[in-house]
């Protein structure tokens, strides 16, 4: 069952974590709840390399070894998407930005099109649950890209590029703070409370990285 708020309104929405803290789950009902779409970067570029194209190909070798996709590649195919019709009024993307650069592209982007992001919901997670929950979906979901040292490999680079990520959005006033602990159903009223403007502060004090929580494993 969804909430249900009288305020909430159509947003643009980034959603920022590490793998396996659920972020795809959560934008599929955010998108039902807005009415707004789901962008999947993932999902985009899964369906890219397909192609026996040798961008796609290389493309392939990013997502199974955990690099990170070229910024002239990703932000075309953002930029592509954004621009189609139903994205006019908001959107919720998953997987874009993951580092400064692209957030300040994605900025650009939108500014472009008259307007701008509405807020970023940065999700928490342990490292223990990320390979529960990686584990889990590799099992139901057959996925060649979900393995625990590629998960390992996603950790490091998530605490080394999206530190200053963060630390942009919070300068904006953008940043809202999700829990990733709890059923998909806490984790979901927890997003739809943020989103109907009940306000949770932002503090700029430091959290421990992931590579360090890994470090303790």
């Amino acid at each position: 069952m969804q909430p249900h708020f009288q305020n909430l309104r159509k947003k643009k929405i980034v959603l920022i974590g590490p793998p396996g803290a659920g972020k795809g789950t959560q934008a599929v009902r955010i998108s039902e709840l807005l009415q707004i779409p789901h962008i999947s970067t993932g999902n985009m570029l899964r369906e890219f390399v397909k192609t026996s194209e040798p961008p796609g190909a290389h493309l392939k070798s990013c997502l199974e070894s955990g690099r990170l996709v070229p910024d002239e590649t990703i932000v075309e195919i953002v930029n592509q998407r954004l621009s189609q019709e139903d994205c006019r009024e908001g959107f919720v993307l998953d997987g874009f930005p993951r580092t400064l650069p692209q957030a300040e592209m994605l900025d650009l982007i939108l500014k472009h099109k008259h307007t701008e992001l509405d807020c970023c919901l940065s999700f928490s997670i342990d490292f223990e649950e990320v390979v529960k929950r990686i584990y889990h979906r590799s099992q139901c979901e057959l996925r060649s890209d979900d393995t625990v040292e590629i998960a390992q490999e996603r950790m490091r680079q998530f605490d080394r590029l999206t530190a200053p990520l963060l630390e942009y959005y919070r300068e904006q006033g953008k940043i809202l703070e999700v829990s990733s602990i709890g059923s998909v159903d806490e984790v979901f009223t927890e997003i739809a409370d943020l989103l109907g403007n009940r306000q949770q502060p932002t503090f700029n004090t430091p959290k421990p990285s992931h590579s360090q929580k890994l470090s303790k494993c």
